[in-house]
């Protein structure tokens, strides 16, 4: 009985539309994944090239300091420390206590 059914015109009609559905269901789910994915790298890239930008800013004021700090030392002017957490400082400055 159960073969009949599956075996007939619209059991054959039946397994093929859901074997479409099915087929449809994982299409869309891997194109989601596709368009999710891409989303994902373009939101990694623009990550990356935010994190350059401030890195290249980081070393520009880094290396303003440094000449700075050396503008003041050359004219005989001891650089204070800036405040903040002398820990910090003591790997630069090792005689901030």
């Amino acid at each position: 009985m159960v073969f009949d059914i599956i075996f007939s015109a619209g059991g054959a009609a039946f397994l093929a539309a859901l074997v479409q559905g099915m087929r449809a269901a994982r299409d869309s789910t891997n194109r989601e994944r596709r368009e999710l994915v891409g989303d994902m790298r373009q939101a990694r890239d623009e990550l990356q090239e935010t994190v350059s930008h401030l890195q290249q800013l980081v070393e520009l004021y880094r290396r303003r300091s440094a000449a700075f700090e050396y503008q003041l030392i050359v004219a005989g002017i001891e650089p204070a420390l800036p405040p903040g957490d002398p820990r910090i400082l003591q790997s630069h400055h090792p005689e901030v206590p």
